[in-house]
């Protein structure tokens, strides 16, 4: 068998990329599952320093969850906060999420520094803020998925 025998026999020769091998493969599933797997760490770390802070608006407050944006490199960071009584009045849902919104903002660096340290990237995500607010409990209103 003659050199060229070889080739056509074997496909290209080693260390030669055959661009069919890309359209064949599927960067999809392991992209999907690092993602995921980054938003789950992503989730731990913020959970960890939302609960360090020292700063009661965002004592009531949780990540529920991490979701992709468009790629890895921007997460939206869903944050549920409980409706607490100021003054013995239930304080106005409107002012209790912009007061959680803002302590996030002021949060940020500081959270953000702490998923650079708890994941292994070269960059670290942006992260968006969306509060959500649960209703007390024993309230009429509908809880929704039992959050």
């Amino acid at each position: 068998m003659g050199k060229k025998d070889y080739r056509r026999a074997r496909g290209p020769l080693p260390g030669r990329i055959d661009l069919s091998d890309f359209a064949k493969s599927k960067p999809d599933r392991r992209t999907d599952r690092k993602t995921h797997q980054l938003c789950r760490e992503v989730r731990d770390a913020l959970s960890l320093a939302l609960s360090t802070l020292d700063d009661e608006e965002l004592a009531e407050a949780w990540v529920a969850e991490v979701l992709p944006g468009a790629d890895a490199s921007n997460l939206r960071v869903v944050v549920v906060v409980r409706e607490v009584e100021a003054g013995g009045a239930v304080r106005e849902q409107n002012e209790q999420v912009e007061a959680t919104y803002e302590a996030l903002r002021r949060a940020a660096s500081v959270l953000r520094g702490e998923v650079a340290q708890a994941i292994s990237r070269k960059r670290v995500p942006l992260l968006s803020f969306e509060v959500q607010l649960q209703a007390r409990v024993g309230d009429d209103r509908d809880l929704g998925d039992g959050l």
